[in-house]
């Protein structure tokens, strides 16, 4: 069955359509559906969908969607009231990449050749323009967060190697400054094993894994969690229940790690 379209013509450019993470579903849930049962039925159920929000996805000036969350409920300032501008800017643009990549792959899989290379076209874009705004001389990015530095290394939005090493060092280093814990929210968290694993340290995958300090999965199953949460302290031993008004006990977020 098709992913309903809820969005109408002309909508996008509202105070909360279109945002990145959230809004780019339609894309993200049809590759992975896609790789994990090899069924292209999905992509060409779903093709205007996806081709209609890539559109919008061009009229936003390389940017990328809106930042209606950004690094939704970040320790290190991805919430969306408090992330500053250009953090949140960086992971518009990563995620445009991202997505570029996800259709590339899809055009391919269902004999749109022609158009599996304009997506490659649009990760390259991407890419360059993410190098020559957000990279430092010296490799490293102009923000250092956790999340920041995950997608330009998932995502080799990188130009060399000497880049890799500088930025794998900016995050392994904002790992250990904070005690060794995560400081992602909804969208970090996401790839954070993944990430680690990429670039060969599978050995801080684990140990965040195995994390029983808040932010961290095991802490949230320490105060009896026996479902994912919105937040890793909705509930705490010490302090009861969180503030109702955002406080779901069954949210799918940091749940990624079971992948």
């Amino acid at each position: 069955m098709p992913m309903r379209r809820v969005v109408r013509s002309g909508q996008y450019q509202g105070a909360d359509w279109g945002g990145f993470g959230w809004a780019d579903a339609g894309v993200i849930i049809s590759y992975q559906l896609y790789m994990m049962y090899g069924d292209v039925s999905v992509i060409h159920e779903n093709w205007e969908l996806m081709t209609r929000y890539m559109d919008y996805l061009s009229t936003t000036d390389r940017l990328g969607g809106r930042p209606v969350w950004g690094d939704h409920l970040s320790p290190e300032g991805g919430d969306a009231a408090r992330m500053d501008a250009l953090a949140r800017e960086m992971l518009g643009v990563s995620l445009y990449a991202w997505d570029a990549l996800m259709m590339e792959k899809m055009a391919s899989a269902i004999g749109l050749p022609d158009v599996a290379e304009h997506y490659r076209g649009v990760y390259e874009q991407e890419k360059e323009f993410f190098i020559s705004r957000y990279v430092n001389a010296d490799g490293t990015l102009v923000r250092g967060y956790q999340t920041q530095c995950l997608y330009a290394l998932y995502l080799d939005l990188l130009p060399d190697e000497a880049s890799v090493a500088a930025v794998t060092e900016q995050l392994t280093s904002n790992i250990g400054r904070h005690n060794r814990r995560m400081q992602t929210g909804f969208l970090g968290t996401a790839i954070i094993l993944p990430a680690l694993t990429k670039i060969g340290r599978s050995d801080l995958a684990y140990m965040l894994l195995f994390q029983d300090e808040n932010p961290s999965w095991l802490y949230s199953v320490m105060q009896g969690a026996t479902t994912t949460w919105e937040r890793w302290d909705s509930y705490t031993i010490e302090d009861g229940f969180g503030d109702a008004g955002m406080n779901s006990f069954n949210h799918y977020a940091y749940g990624a790690v079971a992948g």
